[in-house]
């Protein structure tokens, strides 16, 4: 009886009692959840951003992998959309090459299959969009997961919860990644509102191959193999010697075939003959789904939450038109 009343009075102080903690939540690092809180703050809002994870970048975090630094988690690609070029390097201050052809300048005519990518790979630009947020008064949050949400029935407002704390908002902004459990869902308890998950399986192997790399990006090519990336341009490994390769692959049963695929990659002349095996790693990144059915039950849930679509970076293309009206570009 106490623990409920003390939490009436709780909302009632913050719903009602004067104005809001922040006026959007975002919750999630991804570049493009990243680039959407810029946004919100560069229109006037005070943006909180919460992230489960002691690191920015979500899918597209860096990772310290078979002894090296600031590898992509997975295999990505950024397709070729010249605009999107345009502004990752003119506001995002990120140094542009093209996939395929990282000596050459990526221009229409020598993108080749791939498109584009980062110099430095996805590191480049999650590090650029940090050093974005903090030239600004907005609130970042690591090791701070979104646990659960009240939603005001009455008014298009939340309180979020995480690690004890309470923060009052308008608007919480989600991705399909983020999992979302609701306080007073009208028939779930949060112990009933489960989320499923899915896990992604990667294969990093090092190899002594001084010949140049012979890919970037590959779909398929090898049993439970879905697609394949060479790192190397992109994690400084070029004259080493030594090639970085990551395969996403089916299911954990394939981590020790590591042998197999340079086999197999041999046979494909993807690597030199004579390459040899020098360090395998693997690591399996999971994520939840959000469940959009619990908020659609909820008085006011869709006004609370926003959904952006961050399934593919290049996803951010329908979304530059409103950023770069407002966003102000990276200073050093």
């Amino acid at each position: 009886m106490i623990r409920s009343l003390s939490f009436a009075i709780f909302l009632f102080v913050h719903l009602f009692a004067g104005a809001l903690d922040f006026d959007v939540v975002v919750v999630g690092t991804s570049p493009i959840s990243l680039l959407e809180a810029l946004y919100q703050h560069h229109t006037g809002k005070k943006v909180l951003i919460l992230e489960a994870a002691s690191e920015c970048g979500g899918a597209w975090k860096s990772i310290s992998v078979c002894g090296v630094k600031h590898a992509d988690l997975g295999c990505h690609q950024l397709g070729s959309d010249t605009r999107m070029i345009r502004f990752l390097k003119e506001t995002v201050g990120c140094e542009i090459i093209a996939m395929d052809h990282p000596d050459k300048p990526p221009i229409p005519s020598n993108l080749g299959v791939n498109g584009f990518y980062f110099v430095n790979g996805c590191y480049e630009m999650i590090r650029n969009i940090e050093k974005m947020i903090r030239q600004t008064d907005m609130v970042l949050l690591l090791n701070h997961p979104l646990e659960s949400v009240y939603i005001d029935p009455l008014e298009p407002q939340a309180i979020v919860s995480t690690r004890g704390l309470r923060y009052s908002t308008r608007k919480v902004i989600v991705t399909p990644c983020s999992e979302i459990k609701l306080e007073n869902h009208p028939t779930l308890p949060l112990d009933r509102q489960t989320t499923s998950k899915g896990k992604y399986y990667h294969l990093y192997m090092l190899i002594q191959d001084a010949t140049a790399p012979r890919f970037s990006y590959l779909t398929g090519r090898g049993e439970g193999v879905s697609r394949m990336m060479n790192l190397t341009h992109f994690v400084d490994l070029d004259n080493s010697g030594n090639q970085l390769i990551v395969l996403q692959l089916h299911g954990e049963r394939y981590f020790n075939d590591a042998h197999k695929y340079m086999d197999h990659l041999k046979k494909q002349q993807l690597i030199e003959e004579t390459a040899t095996l020098i360090q395998a790693e693997s690591h399996i990144y999971e994520q939840p789904y959000y469940n959009q059915s619990l908020v659609t039950q909820m008085p006011n849930g869709l006004q609370v939450f926003e959904l952006l679509q961050t399934g593919a970076i290049a996803s951010m293309g329908s979304y530059i038109s409103k950023w770069e009206q407002a966003i102000a570009p990276l200073t050093e």
